[in-house]
């Protein structure tokens, strides 16, 4: 900093007096900040003024704002730096003059955040919501993470971003430690981002009203039934046409449409078929079968599944919910080791003797506008009991359905519908219809 002296002449009566020259003012920017002790959230966060940053433990803080130093050229971490809400590592001038906040600030040039000369990591850098480099060079061997609305800026105008053997992630790292999830109940559901649901429906005779047309159990083996025939024959059984709520893109009214499954969107070939019998009582027999995709046409060596039945409990009194695992194993390259990625179906349809359409509570992440039948659970992980729930425990034969012996050929059914596309988005790499 420049140290001026100032001088001046007064003449009065004959007089000439001189002003002494003042003291010089001192600079608040030290030349480097270091950290070697753990610095934790419960300790208040430093306020930094330096010329260089350089972390060798712990530095974990919790702001209002992402934290910001000021007057940092150059940046170093070679421990763990964690910030919620995040980092901003720049060169942040706007406090140099009084080392306080100042009040109205002009947006103009003058208080710009300014790239510092370099950023070194090879260390772990985390943020809830946001870390921003703002550096000529950056160089990252480590690693830096944020959540799953995070956002990750890396910014090196007119110099060099090297991120040889780093790892950036948006995210929990998944497939490593699974999260797990059980049944949920009652008018609402929490939605995920992660899981978009595309269309819904629950009703009576595959008809949301009361105009539905009872089944002809005769008409199973109809493969093509034109909306009205079932085939419940492996390896491509097929559905009657029913009734389901579905939305334009960008809209939150639903319309009325008609569906059969499978959809013929190219996502699976072939199905088969997981069988479970409960015996109640002499004359009450629950029979649950679930038809799978054998795999994906998109995925066709990395899509797997497995069917679980674990017990439930309802108005139609006791029974077997289907649990139905998808799973995909890939590997992890930031962690560097495999990892394995589950999405879980659960359907409680079985002891019900109505179903409604459940709406999205308030706590979700994703679309408030959705509906969900209320006995579909979703679980972005496996389901906490599926390894303790019962397998298939009957060889599925499409003549269970129907038998001249029956007192009857037609029936009234229940019905819960619903598609939903896993992923970011309307992601087309694992879409799911159960």
């Amino acid at each position: 900093m420049k140290n001026f002296f100032t001088s001046t002449i007064i003449a009065a009566v004959g007089m000439t007096l001189a002003a002494a020259a003042p003291k010089p003012v001192p600079t608040s920017t030290s030349p480097i900040y270091i950290n070697n002790s753990p610095l934790t959230t419960a300790d208040r966060p430093p306020q930094i003024d330096a010329r260089a940053f350089l972390n060798r433990s712990v530095f974990d803080v919790f702001t209002s704002l992402p934290f910001v130093a000021q007057n940092v050229q150059a940046w170093t971490n070679n421990g763990v730096m964690t910030g919620s809400p995040g980092y901003r590592f720049e060169n942040d001038t706007t406090g140099k003059a009084t080392g306080k906040k100042k009040k109205n600030l002009v947006a103009n040039s003058k208080f710009l955040q300014l790239p510092s000369t370099v950023f070194y990591n090879d260390g772990n850098i985390s943020g809830t919501a946001l870390v921003s480099i703002n550096a000529t060079n950056i160089i990252n061997p480590g690693r830096i993470d944020v959540g799953e609305a995070g956002k990750i800026s890396l910014m090196a105008t007119n110099g060099t971003v090297d991120l040889v053997r780093g790892g950036l992630r948006v995210g929990p790292a998944t497939g490593v430690a699974t999260p797990c999830g059980f049944l949920t109940f009652g008018t609402t559901f929490t939605s995920d981002s992660a899981i978009v649901d595309q269309y819904w429906g629950a009703g009576r005779n595959d008809n949301l009203g009361t105009n539905g047309i009872p089944l002809d159990l005769t008409q199973i083996t109809n493969r093509f039934g034109f909306g009205f025939g079932l085939n419940y024959s492996l390896p491509n059984p097929s559905t009657r046409s029913h009734q389901v709520l579905q939305t334009f893109q960008g809209s939150s009214r639903p319309f009325t449409n008609s569906v059969s499954l499978p959809s013929f969107n190219a996502c699976s070939s072939g199905y088969t078929a997981y069988m479970h019998t409960s015996f109640n009582n002499a004359t009450s027999t629950v029979v649950n079968v679930v038809f799978v995709p054998t795999n994906s046409l998109l995925a066709p060596d990395n899509l797997f599944t497995d069917v679980r039945f674990t017990p439930v409990f309802g108005p139609a009194g006791f029974g077997y919910a289907p649990v139905v695992e998808f799973r995909s194993v890939d590997f992890d390259i930031v962690d560097q080791r495999p990892a394995t990625n589950y999405v879980t179906f659960v359907d409680a349809s079985v002891v019900q003797t109505n179903i409604t359409l459940a709406r999205a509570s308030a706590f979700g992440t994703g679309s408030r506008s959705a509906r969900r039948p209320s006995t579909y659970t979703w679980i972005d992980g496996r389901y906490c009991s599926f390894d303790f729930s019962d397998p298939a425990n009957a060889i599925f034969d499409p003549g269970i359905f129907y038998s001249p012996l029956f007192r009857t050929n037609i029936v009234n059914t229940l019905y819960a519908a619903e598609s939903v596309a896993v992923g970011a988005g309307s992601s087309l790499a694992l879409t799911t219809t159960p």
